[in-house]
């Protein structure tokens, strides 16, 4: 990843009438990553992507494609971007080929090589030919993945990607967003309500709440916590429970019928199995659970897990 940022958000405020839409929201973006935007529906999300195409003014701040102002050369800073925004828009009485084609001809230099080529990286190589009208919601997505790739933009924005697509074409979906960053250099930006599907997506995630950027960081950091969720399967469960608990205070643990459940450091397992052997306690089983990134946005957006 380079050092210098290819996307800049520069103090970007969003106001409309007395309400402050987005709040002061400040975000580098580098070539050659997959980079996650979350938040619960409300957050900012929809409002920040209009305001990097263009589509919404701000109110206050900068946003730089490539060096260049949306603001103040807006040509250029657009013509590195590449995306659908919310759900993709195409002809229904023209073929898959033929929207290709009419897109195409919006921008100089794209041949029919080039088309053919993004036709069979979104997979639509049989149903090309077909009329739109017949296509299904995860056809139309792909098609719309494939004309926002037409003109080879260093900036993709992909507003819910593999919405409508079955298990076996988001897997596909996302192998391919993963490769084209990563092999072609090219900064990917993506908003998903599927978190299992970001985590696995993406190199960093930032989390919007409420208009205003509360989180950035890379997906390893987030869901590789020092503290794990470790249960103990154990007898007499009460008595090892009110053990624990009166010893170590500042660990936070439950009881849950024979199981004593403690967030822990995972170094502490053996220190808390060894207590509990020497006060003759039976462990029957230890259970620890990897915090993932649905647990993290729960726990950053304080329980909203409606992104």
């Amino acid at each position: 990843m380079e050092k210098e940022p290819f996307v800049q958000l520069i103090n970007v405020k969003k106001r409309i009438g007395s309400s402050e839409i987005i709040r002061d929201l400040s975000l580098n973006l580098y070539r050659g990553e997959v980079f996650g935007f979350l938040g619960p529906n409300g957050a900012g999300k929809t409002t920040t992507i209009r305001m990097l195409v263009g589509l919404m003014k701000m109110t206050e701040g900068e946003i730089l494609i490539n060096g260049f102002s949306i603001k103040r050369n807006f040509e250029k800073a657009i013509s590195h971007v590449g995306g659908i925004i919310e759900n993709p828009e195409m002809y229904n009485f023209l073929t898959g080929y033929d929207n290709l084609i009419h897109y195409s001809r919006m921008t100089p230099n794209i041949k029919k090589d080039r088309i053919t080529e993004i036709i069979n990286l979104v997979g639509l190589e049989t149903r090309i030919n077909d009329k739109v009208k017949t296509y299904s919601l995860g056809m139309r997505q792909r098609l719309g993945i494939a004309q926002a790739l037409l003109h080879s933009p260093s900036f993709l924005i992909l507003d819910e990607p593999t919405n409508g697509l079955d298990p076996a074409g988001i897997r596909e979906i996302r192998a391919y967003i993963r490769r084209l960053a990563h092999k072609e250099n090219i900064t990917v930006f993506v908003s998903s309500h599927l978190l299992t599907e970001m985590e696995l997506m993406c190199e960093r995630i930032g989390i919007i709440h409420n208009g205003e950027l509360i989180s950035v960081e890379s997906v390893q950091s987030m869901v590789d916590d020092h503290q794990k969720m470790v249960q103990f399967k154990v007898s007499p469960p009460e008595k090892a429970f009110n053990l624990i608990k009166e010893k170590y205070p500042n660990v936070h643990i439950q009881l849950k019928g024979s199981v004593v459940e403690m967030n822990i450091r995972a170094e502490e397992i053996t220190t808390f199995t060894k207590i509990l052997i020497n006060q003759n306690f039976q462990i029957f089983g230890i259970r620890s659970e990897q915090k993932t990134l649905e647990d993290k946005f729960i726990e950053i957006t304080g329980g909203d897990s409606n992104v």
